[in-house]
């Protein structure tokens, strides 16, 4: 079965991926050119977390999925233990 969230999801996921800082929830849901419903975008904020592509530091949301140019800059400036 088809939902408005199961739709929801790439889009939102596409629009974490092209956002050029870590943003909050509200600021992404801010940036979709869609009209997307507010429980359908969160909806979708949860299944990219379940699935392992993102994760919270505090408000601010990691996109770790495959692909991430902003976390492998992050990988590459960090110092070795």
């Amino acid at each position: 079965m088809i939902t408005e969230t199961n739709v929801a999801v790439p889009v939102v996921e596409k629009a974490i991926v092209e956002s050029k800082d870590y943003e909050t929830a509200d600021q992404i849901w801010g940036y979709l050119k869609t009209q997307m419903s507010r429980s359908a975008f969160d909806g979708a904020i949860s299944q990219l977390q379940v699935a392992g592509k993102i994760l919270f530091n505090g408000p601010s949301i990691i996109y770790i999925g495959v692909d991430n140019p902003n976390l492998k800059g992050l990988v590459d400036s960090s110092t070795p233990f």
